[in-house]
């Protein structure tokens, strides 16, 4: 990116105090940005679990400034549009639309790294360098994989179903 004539460049999944210290650079003379930094430390707050499957917490919550709520609503909007990717992803290979599949992987790669499913976006980067390099006996494997990798999260939004926190849809 620099070697392209970028100033700068943040990482995805953005992390909040890599963005502000990259907006910072690019203006010093600018307190505003840098005076909006988040605290690289966060709070424990006692309705959220100590542990969720499949998902980074810690990460999680530092990434959302703690918004145990807005978290819960994130997961089962990925839990509504993702649940069936697995399915989905076989269904394109099957129909040898690699493409399709090269895209919805990458895609799910992405919004598990944002919410933290570090084994999930790497299972789903496993399955896109598969499917890019059209490599068919391991389609399988690596959706089988993802699959158990999904079920992890997926565990996660019953957990905190189960135990009362807030989910909406």
């Amino acid at each position: 990116c620099l070697e392209a004539g970028m100033n700068d460049y943040v990482r995805k999944p953005i992390d909040t105090e890599e963005l502000f210290a990259a907006l910072s650079n690019l203006n010093k003379h600018d307190r505003s940005i840098s005076s909006k930094k988040t605290s690289s430390k966060v709070e424990k707050d006692d309705s959220i679990p100590d542990h969720l499957p499949g998902i980074d917490l810690g990460t999680a919550m530092k990434r959302l400034g703690n918004n145990f709520e807005l978290f819960s609503q994130i997961l089962k909007k990925f839990e509504n549009k993702y649940s069936n990717v697995a399915e989905e992803l076989k269904s394109f290979l099957d129909a040898g639309d690699f493409d399709g599949a090269r895209k919805l992987s990458h895609t799910v790669k992405g919004v598990a790294g944002n919410i933290s499913a570090i084994d999930l976006q790497k299972a789903t980067s496993v399955l896109e360098t598969v499917i890019a390099d059209r490599r068919t006996k391991e389609f399988d494997g690596s959706i089988l994989r993802l699959q158990s990798a999904l079920n992890h999260v997926l565990e996660s939004v019953s957990i905190i179903d189960k135990e009362n926190h807030t989910l909406k849809n």
